[in-house]
């Protein structure tokens, strides 16, 4: 796996100030810009009071991210895809060196925010062959379906769970996953995760979602097959 980014995130802080009736709760909200890593985890970094990613960068658990921060596509859209485009358009075409100096303020912070996601940190140089690994990142960036990226990624993650038998959480990523695209290879998944809770009725329902979308789906067929036997109870 490379890395890819995912698009722009919220997340939501509260905090209590003041006492007695002076006393107010408070909510910050955070804006940033996500990349998945090849190592599973997830690479944010705050946005700038100009939506402008920082270039700070710290990893979240996969999981934890998906349980924890709210896809921002309206901001992505207005500030993010344009930045991106201003980088790619100074970088030139292919193989070509990168130009000596960053023309202004936008493309120098999407140049820093980029970089640093390559290698995990803030403010390191440019090393070898990491030129056209910036390109491969601005392009996908640039061009990628908000959605699509988010719905790929919350699909992973709910695999890692499962496998891991946290089986309530792998379906609210399933589940997060579905509403963004209806998959007939999801829904097999899901129905396999409440098979091993032994919720068969639901796993029926995917199954046969799954058979709507993809009558040819093989194995969707032999599991609903497999599980309306009488006293089926072997794990798949």
């Amino acid at each position: 796996m490379e890395h890819f980014i995912l698009g722009s995130y919220s997340t939501r802080k509260q905090s209590t100030v003041g006492t007695g009736r002076t006393k107010q709760e408070r909510v910050q909200s955070i804006l940033w810009l996500a990349a998945q890593t090849p190592g599973g985890d997830i690479c944010v970094q705050p946005l700038d009071a100009d939506n402008a990613p920082t270039g700070i960068v710290s990893h979240v658990k996969n999981s934890d991210f998906f349980q924890n921060y709210i896809p921002e596509p309206e901001c992505y859209d207005e500030y993010i895809r344009p930045g991106i485009q201003n980088l790619l358009a100074w970088m030139g075409p292919a193989d070509s060196p990168l130009p000596s100096a960053r023309p202004n303020k936008i493309v120098d912070l999407f140049y820093k925010a980029f970089l640093s996601i390559l290698h995990g940190e803030r403010g390191m140089a440019l090393k070898e062959g990491d030129a056209e690994k910036l390109r491969d990142l601005a392009l996908h960036a640039a061009e990628m379906h908000f959605f699509e990226s988010f719905r790929v990624g919350i699909s992973t993650a709910a695999v890692t769970q499962r496998k891991q038998k946290n089986y309530p959480l792998a379906i609210d990523f399933y589940t997060r996953a579905l509403e963004v695209k209806e998959d007939d290879h999801l829904l097999f998944n899901t129905a396999r995760t409440y098979y091993e809770m032994k919720d068969i009725d639901s796993a029926r329902q995917c199954l046969e979602r799954a058979l709507a979308i993809n009558p040819e789906l093989a194995v969707a067929r032999q599991f609903l097959d497999f599980i309306s036997a009488p006293g089926a109870k072997q794990s798949v």
